[in-house]
């Protein structure tokens, strides 16, 4: 096992390296850059100049990214030009208020759907599985901007159930419990938005997995022996269906994080999704590189932990 863990270690900081000389030759070479946005019109040639040498960005790129790892090797990621202090410092500030929101999606969307992509598979082809079809496809197919627009104007504008926007009420100054119930509140509309896009997928997913391993020959089997059919649907079939649920799993994390920029965009939440979003806005290249090595790395850690689980899941796979 340790050494398995140790190769995939390996093999995910060289792909981490390979993602991060992508990330910064894509961005290097895009039009515009951050002095472009800074400029005056009344600024000289000789202070665009001093402006360039001030940021790096009149040496080769090749050059700027080699002085950029080794940098970042020993832990400096950039000065972020929009926010004036160390990338990673702005990555600290902001990732725990995307936590908030994540980690709770991830935890209730599954929840959710996982009992519902079983009952689906159950109740194949009956009244409960094309209801079910029904929500899962209409979700699946509502942009996430669209659904925070309906949340917006039913639970926020008409019924006044949730706040607009924000993380905390403006100036109230709430401390202790006061503080958390009041940021519960700002996060419920995201949150319920976050969660009804993501469950389609894993629904689909589910149900998909489910039937096939429900037309096994075991499981007619195990129903010929006369078990219960709970027992065969939940220690014979379900438990087959966990390998592929690990590999899905094992994305959704990064891909919350990644996702969460229109959601936290349009409902005000100061989390890594805004602030990512902002760094392309402002060619901040120091931030979009730390933003986007803590999406990679979540991502890769992600399913380093799926691989490890896989051995948990299903005693025939080997960890060698």
């Amino acid at each position: 096992m340790l050494k398995y863990i140790i190769r995939r270690v390996i093999v995910s900081i060289f792909i981490l390296f390979l993602m991060t000389v992508m990330i910064y030759t894509i961005f290097a070479f895009a039009p515009g850059g951050p002095v472009g946005n800074t400029l005056d019109p009344n600024m000289t040639q000789e202070a665009i100049a001093r402006l360039k040498v001030r940021y790096g960005l009149d040496q080769p790129v090749y050059l700027r990214y080699f002085y950029w790892l080794r940098s970042a090797l020993s832990g400096d990621l950039g000065y972020s030009i929009q926010y004036s202090k160390p990338a990673a410092d702005v990555i600290k500030s902001y990732m725990w208020n995307s936590f908030i929101l994540a980690v709770p999606a991830i935890i209730i969307s599954n929840l959710i759907a996982i009992p519902l992509g079983v009952l689906s598979a159950v109740k194949n082809n009956k009244f409960t599985d094309k209801m079910i079809t029904f929500f899962t496809f209409a979700s699946i197919s509502s942009p996430s901007f669209f659904v925070a627009l309906i949340f917006l104007k039913i639970f926020a504008m008409d019924l006044q159930w949730a706040p607009f926007s924000g993380m905390v009420t403006p100036g109230a100054g709430y401390t202790g419990f006061a503080y958390a119930m009041d940021v519960m509140r700002h996060a419920a509309l995201p949150l319920s938005v976050m969660v009804f896009t993501g469950i389609a997928g894993m629904v689909i997913f589910v149900r998909s997995f489910m039937l096939n391993v429900l037309s096994q020959d075991y499981v007619r089997t195990a129903r010929a022996k006369g078990i219960t059919e709970s027992s065969v649907i939940f220690k014979h079939a379900f438990r087959n269906t966990l390998i592929p649920i690990v590999t899905m799993f094992s994305g959704i994390l990064g891909g919350l994080f990644g996702g969460s920029i229109i959601i936290e965009s349009m409902f005000g939440w100061p989390g890594m999704g805004t602030i990512s979003l902002g760094a392309v806005t402002f060619r901040d290249y120091p931030l979009i590189m730390a933003s986007n090595i803590f999406f990679a790395v979540l991502m890769l850690l992600g399913y380093l932990i799926s691989d490890i689980v896989y051995g948990l899941v299903d005693p025939r796979v080997k960890l060698d």
